[in-house]
């Protein structure tokens, strides 16, 4: 009876270690789906390109595969995920590479294409659609490798910078692609323009098409200093806080930069314009009358 109770005890003993074992290779089934091994490199690659650190509202994850998916703090992105944000609502990314995505409210971000070896050699396609993003590079590329920003038919190729990117229609329904480097240089091409420009730290480029896709005005202006600090926003901390975004430019506008719209915004209107023609018009007319008198 004895040796029977011993016997129990360790059969028993023997199934729960059993089941525990499975659990844990289970466990690491689950965590290697997350990771490949690249021959080249001789290492192991992450599946994902990173991870949500930061998330205020709603936003949405809709996968290359036609999965959807709500998106919460530790979310992972995939490579061809495209992801929209709610009004009032924004998102941090921190990539496998160190970079860091802000997408805005209202708008639509894709990570078309992405082939990553390590840090300093991967090659990566993102697609502003719609919308205003923040990204800071912190790792240049090596070689060969590049990563690509296309706000619609502008893009930049960057290696290692902190960019600012819009994306919109305006209410006349004129197409705006504006991009502004806060540090580092990029390169910039306009398809529609055709024309390739380099731009560096304090620097804007702003291309408005027309509603039939045609080009009707491009610019290339540098910042106040006092505005490429409060963008910088280098007081705030990254891991915390949202940092600001460029300033959309609406119709009224459409004859100046980013930084004179956004300048003549917070300056009080000119309140005496229609009086100085309503006296200029008194002006002429005594001076008609009396020019009569004297015939």
């Amino acid at each position: 009876m004895k040796n029977n109770f011993i016997l129990t005890a360790l059969l028993t003993t023997s199934l729960s270690l059993g089941v525990q074992s499975a659990d844990i290779d289970k466990g690491k089934d689950k965590g290697k789906s997350d990771f490949s091994y690249d021959p080249v490199s001789k290492s192991v690659v992450s599946k994902y390109l990173g991870k949500v650190f930061l998330i205020k509202g709603q936003a949405t994850a809709y996968s290359s595969k036609g999965g959807k998916s709500q998106i919460k703090d530790q979310s992972k992105v995939f490579p061809g995920d495209k992801i929209t944000t709610a009004p009032k609502s924004m998102v941090k990314i921190e990539m496998i590479d160190s970079t860091v995505i802000t997408i805005a409210p209202r708008s639509e971000f894709e990570f078309a294409k992405w082939d990553y070896r390590k840090k300093s050699d991967r090659n990566g396609t993102f697609k502003l659609l719609k919308g205003r993003i923040r990204s800071h590079i912190k790792v240049k590329n090596a070689g060969k490798s590049s990563l690509d920003y296309k706000v619609r038919h502008v893009s930049m190729g960057i290696r290692g910078t902190r960019v600012l990117a819009n994306a919109y229609t305006r209410s006349d329904k004129v197409k705006v692609s504006h991009v502004v480097v806060l540090s580092g240089k990029t390169e910039v091409y306009d398809s529609v323009a055709d024309r390739k420009l380099k731009l560096e730290e304090g620097q804007e480029y702003i291309s408005f098409l027309r509603p039939d896709g045609s080009l009707l005005r491009q610019t290339q202006s540098k910042l106040s200093p006092a505005r490429i600090k409060e963008l910088k926003a280098g007081d705030k901390n990254e891991r915390k806080y949202f940092r600001p975004f460029v300033n959309y430019i609406s119709a009224k506008n459409s004859s100046k930069v980013a930084s004179e719209a956004e300048a003549s915004s917070s300056q009080p209107p000119k309140r005496n314009s229609s009086r100085n023609k309503r006296n200029s018009k008194k002006k002429s007319w005594k001076k008609t009358l009396n020019q009569l008198n004297q015939r």
